[in-house]
């Protein structure tokens, strides 16, 4: 189970603190890695390594776009537990065994063919006010052409609430072949 992140309302002037008693959530979403599944390789990700990718814009502007029904978003979504999933049960797996390097890059081969990037994060709960969307972590998985978006419970990691995007599948592909191309030569 992972920890939630509280910070404590402080603020600094003059090299001294001041501290009002009240926790608060996390104005943004913390990310601790990003793991990437594709072509038989299973990647790792720091945040400083990924954070200026186009693939990882990508992600974020549909992390906004997703939840608010557009690009051809049209069926409801649905709700998963992580057993019920082979994909979202892989990358669980995956990142339970190699929990303890999380913060660091890593990659490893492995036989299947399956294709999906998974967010790490902390659970974020946005600030009253701000029109943001609550999650642990965030998954992206191809499905035949169908891209399917998986947004973890924050209070449940083993429950995922699931949009599918239609025809997005290739798109991911293609992105994934440069992201690996640029960062791996491969």
């Amino acid at each position: 189970m992972k920890k939630k992140l509280l910070l404590l309302g402080c603020s600094i002037s003059f090299g001294l603190t001041a501290c009002t008693g009240k926790t608060e959530p996390p104005a943004e979403p913390e990310l601790i890695s990003m793991t990437v599944y594709s072509q038989g390789i299973c990647q790792n990700w720091l945040p400083e390594s990924i954070a200026e990718s186009g693939l990882f814009h990508d992600i974020q502007t549909l992390r906004w776009m997703v939840p608010r029904g557009g690009i051809g978003i049209e069926e409801p979504s649905t709700v998963q537990n992580t057993s019920e999933n082979a994909i979202l049960s892989e990358s669980s797996k995956i990142l339970k065994e190699y929990d303890s390097q999380m913060k660091e890059n890593w990659y490893f081969d492995f036989e299947d063919d399956n294709i999906w990037i998974r967010l790490n994060y902390h659970p974020y709960t946005p600030p009253e006010g701000v029109n943001d969307l609550a999650h642990d972590d965030l998954m992206l998985y191809v499905e035949g052409e169908d891209l399917h978006f998986a947004i973890q419970d924050t209070e449940d990691e083993n429950v995922w609430e699931i949009k599918k995007i239609p025809e997005y599948g290739s798109w991911m592909e293609k992105e994934l072949e440069m992201l690996y191309r640029l960062h791996m030569g491969l």
